[in-house]
């Protein structure tokens, strides 16, 4: 047997030598891809993301205009029943909006309102005789008892209005 001649061995090393350069330079092309790949999906999440994000807010906006103008006809409204003397409608609208710091208000000038009555009635008694209860005014004090225990807004001041007239 012949020895192998130094073209023939060395052609061997080269073609060794060249599939092992493909083979890398295969592996670094899928590494390649791959990576593109994966920032085409970084950057699809990204934009699904911004357009869920910008939806959300979208509704939140929407969410916030509706109950503005929502809460903006309820005052328009109770204001007009307030203009037209219709307090049965303003307390009613008044009582839908739960407006803490309005019912506070009415009920602070109720109260103001019930002390000075009594004030007075109490000046007036002072300087009269006094006059012999009568059924009526007993029926009356029995009246804003339960009254007081109902908590219906209007209906307190419809009993207290009453009775500042009869002042």
């Amino acid at each position: 047997l012949e020895p192998p001649s130094k073209e023939l061995t060395s052609l061997k090393f080269i073609k060794k030598d060249l599939g092992k350069k493909a083979k890398k330079l295969s592996f670094h092309e899928s590494v390649i891809n791959h990576r593109s790949q994966l920032l085409e999906h970084i950057e699809d999440r990204d934009l699904i993301r911004r357009e869920l994000n910008a939806d959300v807010l979208s509704y939140f906006n929407q969410k916030k205009q509706h109950d503005t103008e929502v809460a903006k006809l309820a005052t328009k409204q109770r204001l007009l029943a307030l203009k037209s003397s219709d307090t049965q409608a303003y307390f009613k609208l008044l009582e839908e909006t739960k407006n803490d710091r309005i019912t506070d208000l009415i009920q602070q000038t109720d109260t103001i309102l019930k002390s000075l009555g009594a004030k007075l009635v109490e000046s007036r008694t002072s300087t009269m005789p006094t006059p012999v209860p009568t059924q009526t005014e007993d029926n009356k004090k029995d009246a804003l008892k339960e009254e007081d225990d109902d908590h219906s807004i209007y209906h307190k001041f419809l009993t207290n209005q009453n009775s500042y007239y009869e002042l």
